[in-house]
């Protein structure tokens, strides 16, 4: 099996690789046309997407062998470690030097960027200079880094490596169930809304948590029952499911009527602004403190400032729904109020609203007053949205109704149980 064939998806990225790979494995074919392999690669992204099986990919393929530096000594000790690796990779040329983590290797403070590590890592990558070593590193974050060492002719190629989407996402899952046994087909493509901007890591984990329950409960195999309550405990951290939540009367203010109140207004909402932009939601506690959730996008294909609103309307529509409904705002408000606040102020601060009046400029405090015009301006903007929202959501008092029913009886709804509820009540849609 080719070496590459073991990462999952990423094909854009695995072509990459195996580009890099040839030219490592055909370095003499390529000085014929006049052509250097590339010095190095910097393979950066979130924690658990796959950088580290990229990497070790790249070395099988390479045929080359990697000298690995990461941090596991104090600062002192590591800087001759460092020196040493680099030494011990140019004595076995054509060989490899894996700096995995390289954003860790300085955290004195958190932004690094002169700390000796780096400046040790950049004058030891200068020595290779007609050498034939290939430097590959791994990083969780890049803003630490200093520009000078990850410039093009220290790191000729840099490759950002995200969560796995569509497709990509699909066949993670897929490759994952195969290991278990399942009671019946489970629908990868579901799975995988599911677990939406989850990381490689973490749908493995949600999968293998789905086996844990399903033996836990003597099943045959898993199902999606079992799938969707990993991901409610791994991914959202909800609590399981206790006596209080079994019932959940909708006629009067408890705790539980509101909690679902509130997280049927923002369904209703979003959908009411992008249909189909929920993909998965909760009224089950996640702790005393917090309510259930909503997980879904908004179009990325708006401008900034129109994604910022309709966020802020849909913030705001939990608070809407319970008012509507019982007259009190409910658990959860605070939390979106704030979101909302802050997300006002900003475009009042970055000058998309009411221009250069309200816009504070950088490294420069605001005068008492202009804070003043900015709290209130941004105060009567809220409650806009605000009204937008009660009226929206009035529109759309069937559909909300239906799925506040919906959520008290299973505290679960997919996306394709909101499609289904939407069929016997219409959302009218909301431009903004």
């Amino acid at each position: 099996m080719e070496a590459f064939e073991e990462i999952i998806g990423y094909e854009d990225i695995k072509h990459e690789l195996r580009r890099i790979a040839d030219a490592l494995n055909r370095s003499e074919a390529y000085r014929t046309l006049g052509a250097k392999a590339p010095s190095g690669l910097l393979l950066h992204g979130s924690p658990g997407v796959g950088k580290t099986l990229m990497a070790n990919c790249l070395i099988k393929a390479s045929g080359r062998k990697a000298f690995v530096c990461r941090k596991t000594k104090p600062s002192e000790e590591f800087i001759g470690a460092i020196k040493e690796t680099f030494d011990a990779a140019m004595e076995n040329a054509p060989s490899i030097v894996y700096l995995d983590d390289m954003d860790k290797f300085a955290n004195d403070d958190e932004r690094h960027r002169n700390s000796e590590e780096f400046v040790t890592v950049q004058s030891c990558i200068d020595e290779l200079r007609g050498k034939e070593v290939f430097v590959l590193a791994t990083a969780n974050e890049t803003h630490c880094l200093p520009s000078s060492l990850t410039r093009a002719g220290r790191f000729d190629r840099v490759i950002d490596v995200s969560a796995p989407e569509g497709e990509d996402a699909e066949a993670i899952v897929e490759h994952y169930l195969r290991r278990k046994q399942m009671a019946g087909q489970l629908d990868c493509k579901v799975i995988a809304q599911l677990l939406c901007g989850g990381s490689c890591a973490t749908l493995e984990t949600v999968i293998n948590e789905a086996a844990v329950i399903a033996a836990w409960q003597r099943a045959g195999g898993i199902t999606m029952n079992h799938i969707i309550e990993a991901c409610l405990v791994t991914v959202h951290h909800v609590q399981p499911k206790c006596e209080d939540d079994l019932e959940i009367d909708l006629t009067c203010a408890n705790k539980n009527s509101l909690i679902t109140w509130h997280e049927a207004g923002h369904i209703a909402l979003s959908e009411a602004v992008l249909p189909g932009s929920v993909q998965f939601a909760s009224s089950r506690r996640r702790s005393k403190r917090s309510a259930g959730f909503v997980q879904g996008s908004l179009s990325a294909e708006q401008d900034k400032v129109k994604r910022q609103e309709m966020d802020v309307v849909v913030s705001l529509a939990g608070k809407a729904a319970t008012e509507m409904r019982f007259g009190v705002a409910g658990d959860g408000a605070r939390e979106d109020l704030n979101a909302a606040y802050r997300t006002v102020r900003d475009l009042f601060e970055n000058g998309y609203y009411g221009g250069f009046s309200f816009c504070n400029p950088l490294y420069y405090s605001a005068s008492e007053a202009r804070q003043q015009a900015i709290e209130a301006a941004t105060d009567s903007k809220l409650y806009e949205f605000e009204r937008i929202a009660q009226t929206c959501l009035q529109r759309n008092r069937g559909f909300l109704e239906a799925v506040a029913d919906e959520l008290a009886n299973r505290d679960v709804l997919l996306a394709a149980d909101i499609e289904r509820i939407k069929v016997a009540h219409p959302v009218v849609p909301l431009v903004l």
